[in-house]
């Protein structure tokens, strides 16, 4: 085995440890970016998912412009970006996946009433006021960029790939970290290093039922995938808090 292939099949052993450990866990995992911000995966309640697949089934693909069209509100290059309705058993896990997150970096609540200039003592509302499905294509991808409202999450329904024969197919073929074929990809201020620092979730099928919470103003992107003909699907949506925050 060559020198490329021994580096790839410690990070392909690298991620799936990594997704073993969110799989077997017994709660949220939580993925701290620094001591005042970071991210959080779950396993989405299965309640939640079949309203998202059953929503899912019900849309007719075939014609598309009679569905709510979500296209010009989101910085993807996607063809189908559709709103979704939401629902009280999606607002109420996000919610706890927001309070959980405050809890953990007690700076973004305090951020939360001091920019709506709310009293300390007062309990916060949350409100999913933005919901919607991406239907993402092969060549496909969401360029960096952030949201509005405080917290956004994403739902990872369906990912037609695997890792592995992403990166062996991808046109670079290269098989290290610097290949990000289907990757998901935050990327924020480093000063202790390069001015960007990138986490990378190299988001493959394994990924599917599985939810990404972080704070809005996070960059992040997703990269092009090219081994499937199938629909990457995603569900995303926003969080605010009182004041239209």
């Amino acid at each position: 085995m060559d020198d490329e292939e021994q580096q790839f099949k410690k990070l392909l052993e690298h991620e799936k440890k990594l997704i073993d450990s969110i799989d077997n866990s017994t709660g949220p995992n939580i993925y701290p970016i620094d001591v005042n911000n970071g991210f959080i995966i779950d396993k989405v309640p299965n309640d939640i998912l079949n309203y998202i697949s059953n929503y899912i089934a019900s849309m007719d693909l075939m014609h598309p412009e009679d569905l709510p069209s979500n296209h010009y509100s989101l910085a993807g290059n996607i063809a189908n970006q559709y709103i979704m309705p939401s629902d009280s058993i999606i607002d109420e896990y996000i919610f706890w996946l927001c309070s959980l997150y405050m809890d953990r970096f007690p700076t973004s609540k305090r951020a939360i009433y001091y920019a709506n200039g709310i009293a300390k003592e007062t309990k916060l509302t949350m409100n999913v006021y933005s919901l919607w499905i991406n239907f993402m294509k092969k060549y496909e991808f969401n360029p960096p960029h952030t949201h509005s409202g405080r917290f956004s999450f994403v739902i990872w329904h369906k990912i037609p790939f695997e890792l592995e024969t992403e990166m062996r197919n991808s046109p670079s073929k290269r098989l290290d970290s610097n290949n990000l074929a289907g990757t998901f990809q935050f990327s924020y201020p480093n000063f202790t290093e390069q001015g960007i620092g990138l986490t990378n979730i190299r988001a493959d099928k394994r990924y599917e039922g599985k939810i990404c919470l972080f704070p809005a103003f996070l960059h992040h992107s997703v990269f092009p995938f090219y081994t499937s003909d199938e629909y990457r699907i995603s569900v995303a949506g926003n969080v605010k808090f009182l004041n239209g925050e």
